[in-house]
């Protein structure tokens, strides 16, 4: 998408402090979210 190779939308995901360092150092625009702890637990 930041290419040009797909048509811009959001998305959502999962980065380290150093893969969002490295969007924002491209131009890309991140967001953190506050996440409960319950979340960062798995399902089962």
């Amino acid at each position: 998408m930041h290419y040009g190779d797909a048509e811009p939308r959001s998305i959502r995901g999962q980065a380290t402090l150093r893969e969002a360092s490295d969007l924002i150092e491209e131009g890309i625009d991140v967001m953190a979210l506050p996440m409960p702890a319950a979340l960062k637990e798995t399902l089962q």
